[in-house]
C-alpha cells in the first residue's frame, strides 16, 4: 500500500513539474487579470452550516478561467490586496502565497488564505465581489509576512493586522499571545507598524536603555512624547496623545535594539501641542 501511494505521489509531482516547464508565463494574479490572460471572479466564502462568516483563513474564493492558448502559472502572492466593490465590506489581504496552474481555456475554483484589513467594516460572504490589487506596502506587509511565517491564520494574526491597519491597542494582541517566543517576531512587526517600543518580554534585545521624563502639569493637559531621528523623522511614540490631570510626573520608557538602530535621537514632550521638554538620546 505504501509503495502504491508513493508511486501515485511521484506521478503527480512529475506531471506538475512538466506543466511548470511547459508554462511560458508566471504572472501575479493582478498582472494576469490586467493583461487579460485570465478571467477571475473573486468572492468571499460562505460559512459552513452553523458557523460564522470568515474574516481570516481560507476566506477568499477565486474562479479562474484561462483565456489564452498556453498554460500559465499564476502567483497569488503574500500581501496581495482584494478590494470589495461594496464599501461596507472589509478589504482583504492574502496571508499565504499560492501558485495556481491554469490550463488553456479551462476553468477552476479555489480558495486562498486571507485576512481582513479593516476593523470597522463587515465580514465578506459569497455574495460580495472583490477586485485584485497590488501587494500591500510596509509596514503592513511586514506584519502579513510574519502571519504567514508563524502560521497565525487565526485570531492572533487578525488582531496583529488590525493593530497595523486600525491602530488597535497592543494590549489586546498581547493577551492572545501566550507563547512569547513564538510570537516575538510578530509582536515586533506590529510595534514597528505602530511606532511604539517593543515590550521587554518580546524584545530579546542585547542592548536596552531607559529614557526618563520628569515634568509638571499646572492644569489638565494633552500630553504626547515622540522620538525623532537626526533627520527629523518620527521613529517612536513613547506616549500617544493623552489627557492627563495636573500634577507631577516621573515617567520612564525602555528602548532597545529591537526598536532602533544605533545613533543619535531626540525625544520631545508636547503639552497641548507645544514642545516643552527635549531629551537628546545617544543609543
Amino acid at each position: 500500500m505504501q509503495a502504491i501511494t508513493f508511486k501515485n505521489t511521484l506521478v503527480i509531482l512529475i506531471v506538475l513539474c512538466s506543466f511548470r516547464l511547459n508554462a511560458t508565463d508566471t504572472l501575479s494574479l493582478n498582472e494576469a487579470v490586467t493583461k487579460k490572460k485570465i478571467a477571475a471572479l473573486i468572492n468571499g466564502v460562505d460559512p459552513l452550516k452553523g458557523t460564522n462568516l470568515l474574516h481570516f483563513g481560507e476566506c477568499i474564493k477565486i474562479k479562474i478561467t484561462g483565456l489564452v492558448d498556453k498554460p500559465l502559472i499564476i502567483a497569488v502572492k503574500t500581501g496581495t490586496t482584494f478590494k470589495c466593490k461594496d464599501a461596507s465590506i472589509s478589504n482583504m489581504v492574502c496571508t499565504k502565497t499560492k501558485y495556481i496552474l491554469v490550463a488553456p481555456k479551462k476553468e477552476q475554483t479555489l480558495k486562498v488564505m486571507a485576512i481582513s484589513s479593516e476593523f470597522t467594516k463587515l465580514t465578506p460572504s459569497g455574495y460580495h465581489i472583490f477586485t485584485v490589487g497590488d501587494v500591500c506596502a510596509d509596514p503592513l506587509l511586514r506584519v502579513i509576512k510574519e502571519v504567514e511565517i508563524g502560521n497565525f491564520q487565526n485570531d492572533i494574526g487578525q488582531n496583529a493586522v488590525w493593530c497595523a491597519t486600525d491602530n488597535l491597542l497592543l494590549s489586546g494582541l498581547l493577551d492572545l499571545c501566550k507563547d512569547k517566543v513564538k510570537t516575538a517576531a510578530l509582536i515586533k512587526s506590529v510595534c514597528k507598524a505602530q511606532l511604539i517600543p517593543v515590550p521587554k518580554a518580546y524584545a530579546n534585545a542585547k542592548v536596552s536603555q531607559r529614557v526618563n521624563f520628569n515634568y509638571t502639569l499646572a492644569d489638565t493637559s494633552n500630553v504626547k512624547i515622540i522620538l525623532y531621528d537626526k533627520a527629523g523623522n518620527v521613529v517612536l511614540y513613547f506616549l500617544t496623545a493623552k489627557d492627563k490631570p495636573k500634577g507631577d510626573y516621573k515617567e520612564s520608557y525602555w528602548i532597545s535594539d529591537a526598536d532602533l538602530d544605533f545613533g543619535d535621537y531626540q525625544a520631545l514632550l508636547y503639552v497641548n501641542g507645544v514642545p516643552m521638554l527635549t531629551e537628546n538620546i545617544k543609543f
